[in-house]
């Protein structure tokens, strides 16, 4: 994913599902104010999810599912007060489900 994409100032959607996109999450997406939407679904993506994940303040759609994401989910999960759907299956996410991921109200987990 070209980290291009994170300079589009009034990106609220970006949809890439189904492709067969390689390599990581830019970072940069994390400090993205504007972005809601999030959908990088069935691709081949690697690398970990970030801590700075709720940097997103507007984001409240992230789907990952279907990639090949390796370590754990961050402790800061908590902290996205905004996420109503997070879907992280299908990868290699290993470790325990960070507890705080019980105080979001996400519609679908």
């Amino acid at each position: 994913i070209p980290s291009t994409l994170t300079q589009i100032p009034n990106l609220k959607t970006l949809d890439l599902t189904r492709n067969r996109l390689t390599g990581e999450i830019p970072r940069l997406f994390y400090w993205n104010e504007v972005l809601q939407y999030l959908g990088l679904r069935e691709n081949m993506l690697n690398g970990t999810l970030s801590p700075d994940i709720c940097q997103l303040t507007g984001l409240w759609y992230f789907d990952v599912r279907g990639n090949n994401l390796t370590g754990t989910i961050p402790d800061s999960i908590g902290n996205c007060t905004n996420f109503d759907v997070l879907n992280l299956s299908y990868n290699q996410i290993s470790g325990e489900i960070p507890y705080n991921i019980g105080f979001l109200r996400l519609s679908t987990l």
